[in-house]
């Protein structure tokens, strides 16, 4: 089975086989701008993730997306869009853009 991904733009899930991630047609064609975008709704959605699985907040969204698996493919959707970011918006601009967001969420 090959390895799949998680991101979120910021309304829905999206699972993304990881070999082909770069010719999905939820990426292939997004300007920079949208790929901070969805790197920024991918971070929260890894860290609201990782509130359930540690148990830090409960309700209805629990039961959705308590799965371990998920938090795993999200994290490495996240760590995929946040080298894009520093690709497309180079090392230096990119870097500054990724770095405080961390920190933030």
């Amino acid at each position: 089975m090959r390895e799949k991904v998680i991101i979120f733009d910021g309304d829905n899930s999206h699972e993304i086989g990881a070999p082909y991630f770069f010719q999905h047609k939820k990426i292939r064609d997004l300007s920079k701008e949208r790929v901070k975008e969805i790197y920024t709704s991918t971070l929260i959605y890894v860290k609201v993730l990782t509130d359930v699985k540690n148990k830090s907040i409960q309700g209805p969204i629990v039961k959705m997306v308590s799965s371990g698996e998920t938090l795993i493919k999200a994290e490495r959707g996240l760590s995929i869009l946040r080298q894009m970011v520093i690709d497309m918006w180079g090392d230096k601009i990119g870097t500054a853009i990724v770095e405080p967001l961390k920190t933030k969420v």
